[in-house]
C-alpha cells in the first residue's frame, strides 16, 4: 500500500484510475455562464467538474422520485409534481431536460404544476407577523406545530378560507360562472388533482415549515387528492442545526446557484402579484385568466417592467434564467458525450442499478481495500478536484 496525498491508502492502480477518470470526466467552464459560480458550504467556488457531478446526481435523485423507481422509504410514483416557486422552478428545468437520460425506460413524466407557497407570506396573511418564519411577537421560529395550531384558531378561519378557496379554484376542472357564488361552485366541482398522487418539490430545506404548510394547504384545498409527499432538490451538505427544541432551524450549507432571496431574477418567474392577475382577467376574461385571478394568492407572476391601467403589460427579460437554462442544456450535452460523471444517488438507487450506472460509464464496480463499495475511488476523485480549485 502507498500513502497518497489524500491521507488514505490506495494501490498504484487506484492512483492511475483516478488520473484516467479525471481526464475522461472533464468539461470546459467556458461553455457555461451561471453554474461555474457555484459555491460550497464554506463559500468557496467549486471546481466545474465537481459542480457538474453535483447537479447531475441531484437531478438523478429527483427523477428517481418522479418516475417511481426510488428505493427511498415512502416513495411512490406521483401523477403530478408541484414545484414551489420561485426557487424550485429551475428544478423542473433539470427534470424535464434530463428525463430521457435518467428516468427508467418508458416511464411517463408526471404533470408539472407551480404554486408560490411561502411560509413568511402565509403566516403574515393569517395574521401572524413574522420575518422569514420567525415570529415578531415571540422571536421564535414558527414550527409546523405552530401552523397546525394557527389554522385551528377561529380568528384565522376567514384568511385560511381565502387561501384554500383560491388554490381550489385554480385547479377546478370545468368552467366557473363569475356571476354566481364562486365558492359554492368550486366546492361542488371536481378538480384536476382529484385522486392524483402529488410530489411537492422545494429547492432546499430549512425548518421544514414551508413543506409542511404546502402539504396541509393542498389537502385542505383538495380533500379528494391522493397521497402527498415532499422532496428537496439540494441535500443538506454542510448544513447545521442552529437553536434548540422548537427554535431549531437548519442553517444553509451550500445552496443552488440561483437561490437568492434578495434577487427577483434568475428563476424565470417573479413574486406573487394579485393585481397583475386581476388586471389580466379584466382584459381577457376567459376561464384561464379567471382561475389565475382566483388563485393569485398562491401564484407567482411574470416579472414586469411596466404596465398600464388598461391591463397592457411590458415584461422584463430574465437573462439570468435564460443563461441558466442554457447551462442545463449544455450539461446534458456534456453528459451524453461522456464528459460528466454521474455518481449514483445511493439512497434512491438499488445496488444493481448503481452497478449498472457505473458500468455504463466505464467504471468497474468493486470492493476496495477498506471493504467499501466503489466509493473510495470516487471520493478521491472528488478530493483531487477540490485541490484543483482556482
Amino acid at each position: 500500500m502507498n500513502h497518497n496525498k489524500y491521507n488514505t491508502y490506495s494501490t498504484l492502480d487506484t492512483v492511475s484510475e483516478i488520473k484516467e477518470l479525471k481526464e475522461r470526466f472533464s468539461i470546459d467552464s467556458i461553455y457555461y455562464s451561471i453554474l461555474p459560480y457555484q459555491q460550497d458550504s464554506e463559500g468557496n467556488t467549486m471546481e466545474i467538474n465537481e459542480i457538474a457531478t453535483k447537479y447531475l446526481s441531484n437531478t438523478a435523485r429527483m427523477i428517481a422520485e418522479a418516475d417511481g423507481s426510488s428505493e427511498k422509504e415512502g416513495s411512490f410514483k406521483p401523477d403530478t409534481i408541484l414545484f414551489l416557486d420561485k426557487s424550485a422552478r429551475p428544478v423542473s428545468w433539470f427534470v424535464q431536460r434530463f428525463w430521457k437520460d435518467l428516468a427508467v425506460k418508458d416511464s411517463k413524466r408526471p404533470d408539472f404544476t407551480f404554486l408560490n407557497i411561502d411560509r413568511t407570506d402565509i403566516y403574515n396573511y393569517l395574521g401572524v407577523p413574522n420575518n422569514d418564519g420567525r415570529s415578531l411577537e415571540t422571536g421564535k421560529i414558527l414550527t409546523p406545530l405552530d401552523f397546525d395550531r394557527i389554522i385551528k384558531d377561529p380568528d384565522s378561519k376567514h384568511m385560511l378560507d381565502d387561501i384554500i378557496n383560491g388554490i381550489r379554484a385554480y385547479y377546478v376542472d370545468g368552467d366557473i360562472d363569475p356571476n354566481k357564488d364562486i365558492n359554492k361552485q368550486i366546492w361542488s366541482m371536481k378538480t384536476k388533482l382529484d385522486g392524483k398522487d402529488l410530489l411537492i418539490v422545494d429547492e432546499t430545506e430549512r425548518s421544514g415549515s414551508t413543506m409542511h404548510i404546502s402539504k396541509k394547504l393542498m389537502k385542505l384545498a383538495i380533500p379528494e387528492i391522493g397521497m402527498i409527499r415532499g422532496e428537496y432538490f439540494w441535500p443538506k451538505d454542510g448544513s447545521e442545526v442552529v437553536g434548540y427544541g422548537e427554535d431549531a432551524e437548519v442553517k444553509h450549507g451550500s445552496v443552488p446557484i440561483w437561490y437568492d432571496p434578495n434577487e427577483i431574477k434568475g428563476r424565470g418567474i417573479g413574486d406573487r402579484n394579485e393585481n397583475y392577475y386581476s388586471m389580466k382577467y379584466e382584459r381577457i376574461q376567459d376561464q384561464i385568466s379567471l382561475k389565475q385571478k382566483l388563485g393569485s394568492i398562491a401564484l407567482s407572476a411574470p416579472i414586469l417592467s411596466n404596465y398600464s391601467a388598461d391591463g397592457r403589460f411590458e415584461y422584463s427579460k430574465d437573462d439570468k434564467a435564460k443563461k441558466l437554462a442554457d447551462d442545463i442544456k449544455q450539461l446534458r450535452t456534456d453528459y451524453r458525450n461522456g464528459r460528466v460523471l454521474l455518481v449514483p444517488p445511493f439512497d434512491n438507487y438499488s445496488l444493481d442499478r448503481m452497478d449498472e450506472v457505473l458500468l455504463r460509464q466505464g467504471i468497474q464496480p468493486k470492493i476496495d481495500e477498506t471493504g467499501e463499495y466503489s466509493w473510495a475511488m470516487i471520493r478521491e476523485l472528488k478530493e483531487d478536484r477540490k485541490l484543483g480549485r482556482i
